[in-house]
C-alpha cells in the first residue's frame, strides 16, 4: 500500500463522517476540483510498483457520475495484472462530499496537503497534451514493520482529484512505487488509454 497517498487521501475519508457541532466546515479542494468538470469526466491513474521481483501495474478510471451541491458521485473501475494476467474489478461507487470539517489545530490553507511536508515547490507537468501547474511535496516516513520510505507528490487544483503524479521509494525493499495521471478527458475521451 502506498502510504503517502493514504495520507494525504485520510482527509477525503472522514468527510464521511458526519461534521461535528464545534468543528468549522469548509470546502473540501477534492469537491471543488470535481465539481466543476462536466458528467463524463474520466481521469485515468497508472500505478507502477518496481521491484527485483518485477513490475505490477493496476489502472484506475475514475468517472464523474453525479454533482451535487453537498457531493460529487464518482465510479472508479480498477484493472490490474497482479496476477500475472490482466483482472477488472467490479466498478466502485463514492461520494466525496463537499464540507471537510476542521479538527483539532487544522488550518484551511492545509486541507488536502501533507501535514508533514519537508520541502515543497511548483513545476509544470504534461498530461494527455496538457500542462498543469503543479505545486509538489516531499514526505517521509515509516510504514509497516519500521520499513522507511520517501516521496515527493505533484498536485494541482485544476486536475480532477487533484493528483498528478507520486513517486514512492522504499529503499531499503528496493521498491518504487509511481502513480501518475495518463490520461484526463471528457466524455468524448476514449475510456482508457492502451
Amino acid at each position: 500500500m502506498n502510504k503517502p497517498l493514504v495520507a494525504l487521501f485520510v482527509q477525503a475519508a472522514l468527510v464521511a463522517v458526519a461534521p461535528t457541532a464545534n468543528a468549522e466546515n469548509v470546502d473540501h479542494p477534492t469537491y471543488l476540483s470535481w465539481a466543476k468538470q462536466p458528467l463524463g469526466t474520466r481521469v485515468v491513474t497508472r500505478s507502477r510498483s518496481e521491484s527485483k521481483g518485477g513490475v505490477l501495474t493496476t489502472t484506475t478510471t475514475t468517472t464523474l457520475k453525479a454533482v451535487k451541491p453537498e457531493k460529487v458521485v464518482l465510479e472508479t473501475l480498477k484493472v490490474s495484472d497482479a496476477t500475472g494476467s490482466l483482472v477488472e474489478s467490479p466498478p466502485e461507487r463514492r461520494d466525496q462530499y463537499r464540507l471537510f470539517p476542521l479538527i483539532g489545530k487544522m488550518r484551511k490553507e492545509d486541507v488536502g496537503k501533507p501535514t508533514d511536508a519537508l520541502a515543497q515547490g511548483e513545476e509544470k507537468l504534461t498530461v494527455s497534451g496538457r500542462e498543469f501547474k503543479a505545486i509538489w511535496f516531499d514526505t517521509k516516513g515509516v510504514g509497516d514493520g519500521g520499513l522507511k520510505w520517501t516521496a515527493r507528490t505533484w498536485m494541482s487544483d485544476d486536475v480532477p482529484g487533484r493528483l498528478l503524479k507520486s513517486v514512492t521509494r522504499y529503499a531499503d525493499a528496493g521498491v518504487t512505487v509511481t502513480v501518475e495521471a495518463v490520461e484526463i478527458g471528457g466524455p468524448e475521451t476514449p475510456a482508457s488509454p492502451k
